[in-house]
């Protein structure tokens, strides 16, 4: 049987059952569109939805809502 230093040096498994919202961060704008990609492909993989299944998850980019929130120039 494993220490208790030997358990606390040893990440566990975490499941989680209800997760709302991750947050992620693109290093530019430019790579917004991949980073929307990669985190789609994970959620897709994760939550076991197959080509041409809807997905059960929503993805937002946020610059698209600051752009909604800039005031307009005349």
């Amino acid at each position: 049987m494993p220490s208790d230093t030997q358990l606390a040096d040893t990440p566990q498994p975490v499941r989680f059952t209800n997760v709302d919202q991750i947050l992620v961060r693109a290093n530019t704008t430019a790579d917004i569109p991949a980073a929307i990609d990669q985190v789609a492909s994970i959620l897709h993989e994760r939550h076991h939805i197959r080509a041409g299944q809807p997905d059960d998850f929503n993805i937002r980019d946020m610059t698209e809502m600051t752009k909604a929130f800039r005031p307009r120039r005349n």
